[in-house]
């Protein structure tokens, strides 16, 4: 059982990592901030308001969460939300 939450990323925050988050919690973190800035750097050189929000929004939402199943499902939801209010 502790075989499968260490592979899922699901470990408890005594558990171990950095501020309790798994190694890749940390990585997708930083693939996130990544995107974040490009979208920050887009939204000024465009003048789209909604990507540099969601840039800023990429760069600290992973110190709020420590599973890393909810740092990829957030992080995909934000890197999609400008595409899909582009669309509306």
């Amino acid at each position: 059982m502790a075989a499968a939450q260490r592979i899922a990323g699901r470990q408890s925050a005594s558990g171990g990592g950095l501020f309790g988050m798994t190694l890749w919690g940390v990585a997708a973190g930083l693939l996130f901030s990544g995107v974040g800035l490009i979208y920050i750097r887009y939204g000024k050189t465009t003048g789209n308001t909604t990507m540099m929000v969601c840039g800023f929004a990429l760069l600290g939402y992973s110190y709020f969460m420590s599973d890393t199943f909810y740092i990829v499902l957030a992080g995909a939801g934000l890197s999609a939300l400008p595409h899909i209010a582009d669309k509306f």
